[in-house]
């Protein structure tokens, strides 16, 4: 479920609409994905019911869709802290995506 190839560490993103796009592109090279782009809709569907961060510093996102072939779960650590969303102002670091 978790790939060495779906864990990234110190990157640079600085929103959740460009973390859940890398992950959404690695998933599909990885094959783990039918169509990216309604993968991310999903997540944002879901986004949009409450947020996924979950406090100290962590998100969860995750969206329900037939357009994953392959279950998984992606890491993606941040080199900095930012704002998810402006519902709850959680600083997030760290990102665990689930397909």
């Amino acid at each position: 479920m978790i790939r060495r190839n779906m864990v990234f560490i110190e990157q640079p993103f600085k929103n959740r609409a460009a973390v859940i796009d890398f992950i959404a592109t690695a998933a599909k090279n990885a094959g783990m994905l039918n169509n990216k782009d309604k993968f991310i809709e999903a997540v944002f569907r879901r986004e949009e019911e409450i947020s996924t961060s979950i406090g100290h510093g962590i998100a969860i996102p995750h969206g329900k869709t037939n357009e994953v072939k392959e279950a998984f779960i992606s890491y993606v650590g941040l080199k900095e802290s930012f704002e998810w969303d402006t519902d709850t102002k959680d600083q997030v670091k760290a990102v665990f995506l689930i397909g």
